[in-house]
């Protein structure tokens, strides 16, 4: 039984490490305040790179208190027993995960047709803006980066809900005498998802829907990233209703 669950929890780690890999691209390809916006000299982001996945951990920090002792609580009244209350939050963080990649399709969506029509009306030189990033100088979006800042959000409180629980059901739900081995059941899943996640951006890339400065061949900024994220939320769909016909049975 734990076996297929977390077999389930697949697609979900699939989309839990987009946050290392495809967001950052996304993110690399907005406008970061410069700490030099000089004419004279391409302007150097005043932040990190790093930093923006960073709303990810504070969102962590910030809202468990408030989801242990206010949520769980409310949950645990709700629920017929401790069971439920974990496999319910591990579904609701599911479809948190979904709405993730929903909002970073959307965003993409958004980003890419400001620039296509800026493109046609003023010309390519005009739409975007050359910043430095850890030496590298990358041809962003004028569009800010922290319009990211809903998919990180989400994605922390889907890790809260559904990350969590995992360990939780993990460790309650195994005999004292298979902790060990059921928990690294629950390990390996998360690597098959990230596994799997890496297959996933290789396979795009090879198609030019996710493109980078030093792939060749395509324009980061003319890719379709954003039917990848939707493809990613469809994905995570079909995961969340594999994972309620396992609870259900």
């Amino acid at each position: 039984y734990l076996a297929l669950v977390f077999l389930s929890l697949v697609p979900y780690y699939t989309l839990y490490y987009q946050l290392l890999s495809t967001f950052v691209i996304q993110g690399l390809h907005m406008r970061f305040p410069a700490s030099d916006t000089s004419p004279q000299q391409t302007p150097t982001a005043s932040i990190p790179v790093s930093w923006i996945p960073a709303v990810d951990a504070a969102t962590i920090v910030l809202l468990l208190p408030v989801l242990e002792f206010a949520v769980r609580p409310l949950l645990s009244r709700s629920a017929n027993d401790h069971l439920t209350s974990i496999t319910f939050k591990i579904g609701v963080g599911m479809l948190l995960a979904s709405c993730a990649m929903l909002s970073a399709g959307i965003l993409e969506t958004i980003r890419l047709r400001l620039y296509e029509k800026c493109v046609y009306n003023h010309g390519k030189s005009a739409c975007v803006v050359k910043q430095v990033m850890d030496t590298v100088t990358y041809d962003s979006t004028k569009l800010s980066v922290f319009w990211q800042v809903p998919q990180y959000v989400l994605m922390a409180l889907s890790e809260i809900l559904t990350n969590i629980s995992g360990f939780e059901l993990a460790y309650t739900q195994a005999p004292v005498s298979m902790q060990g081995l059921v928990m690294g059941l629950f390990m390996l899943a998360q690597g098959l998802g990230a596994f799997l996640g890496l297959v996933a951006v290789s396979v795009a890339a090879s198609v030019n829907f996710i493109c980078r400065e030093d792939s060749g061949g395509c324009d980061p900024n003319e890719g379709q990233m954003d039917l990848y994220f939707y493809s990613l939320a469809v994905f995570q769909l079909f995961g969340f209703l594999l994972y309620r016909l396992i609870i259900r049975s």
